[in-house]
């Protein structure tokens, strides 16, 4: 009679604990939202004063300097402060944080499921664009716009940079944000609640139609990644690595647009080489899914006997303030 009473009290205190961990998610959600309002009103001031003081119109347009200036402000926006709330406001949770050590990845598993997160992502591209026409036919909303619509590279110096900010700064940051800021805390609930809601956070934080349905996809496939190799290490670099072949694959040409025609020529090819080899690593997902499926691999670990993984998900998903979460992060999708 004890221990029933003792495991009772057990699991309304866990259940209490998941409810307030939700809570801060949701508030996270929110947060994160709200955020680049608030940080671009400061980084464009500072750069503002900046330029006043040092004579240089560092926001001016159509220049080199507006050019980094701009994205430079756009990196900063979108993680500086982010981290540093969620650092604060997780710091408590990520410290009870033990790493299951039962998982044991075989080599080349993280390649395999970063394979099939490219074959997942397209799969949801294809489907938002389906939707978007859907929409589009029937109240005529016009297609979905471009995530860096206007930041395109327009010189050799600017795509330099450009890729820089895509293939390092922001892997690196996005994976420490969600793959162990926000990912971890969960994982005391269950490793498949970790890696669906960190997936979803990750595909609504790029606030925008253009990558909502890839990046959330992609998302929950780096979180399985993360889970696997309690590291973040893996998913840096498969990210890194895959924002680079796309930003070459899509950018190089337009940038060296100015340049003489051997250099255009050999840019074209490196960037053809580019676009295939995501097609080519696209296919190979598909029978990398098949092989994690059947083996198994894609199940993952309840680390809370108290709280069923059904039951997390649906406390999750129900919480007020997550709910609030969702509908402000998804009317950013309307509001751009």
């Amino acid at each position: 009679m004890y221990e029933n009473s003792l495991d009772v009290n057990i699991h309304a205190e866990q259940r209490q604990r998941f409810r307030t961990l939700s809570k801060k998610y949701g508030a996270s959600m929110v947060a994160l939202t709200v955020n680049p309002y608030i940080s671009s009103f400061i980084f464009i001031l500072l750069a503002e004063i900046v330029s006043k003081i040092i004579g240089i119109n560092l926001l001016e347009e159509n220049t080199d300097i507006g050019y980094y200036t701009t994205l430079a402000l756009n990196e900063l926006v979108a993680y500086v402060f982010p981290i540093i709330f969620l650092s604060l406001i997780f710091k408590q949770n990520r410290q009870l944080f033990i790493p299951d050590k039962t998982y044991k990845p075989f080599f080349g598993e993280a390649f395999m499921l970063f394979l099939a997160s490219l074959t997942a992502g397209a799969i949801g591209t294809i489907v938002t664009e389906t939707i978007n026409d859907i929409i589009d036919h029937f109240f005529g909303t016009g297609e979905i716009e471009e995530a860096f619509a206007g930041l395109e590279p327009l010189s050799m110096g600017q795509f330099l940079f450009f890729t820089f900010c895509v293939a390092v700064i922001a892997p690196i940051a996005e994976e420490y944000m969600f793959r162990d800021l926000l990912l971890k805390p969960l994982r005391a609930f269950g490793d498949t609640t970790a890696v669906v809601v960190t997936g979803l956070l990750f595909g609504l934080y790029h606030g925008n139609f253009d990558q909502f349905a890839f990046a959330t996809l992609a998302g929950m496939f780096y979180s399985m990644i993360a889970v696997k190799y309690n590291s973040i290490k893996p998913t840096i670099i498969l990210h890194s690595f895959n924002n680079l072949i796309v930003t070459i694959s899509s950018d190089l040409t337009g940038a060296v647009e100015g340049m003489g025609e051997e250099v255009k020529n050999a840019c074209a090819v490196i960037s053809d080489i580019c676009a295939s080899a995501v097609g080519v690593m696209m296919f190979l997902g598909i029978g990398a899914s098949f092989l994690l499926i059947l083996s198994g691999r894609l199940k993952f670990n309840n680390h809370n006997i108290f709280v069923p993984e059904k039951e997390a998900m649906k406390t999750f998903f129900s919480t007020p303030l997550v709910i609030v979460g969702l509908i402000v992060m998804l009317a950013v999708f309307f509001i751009k």
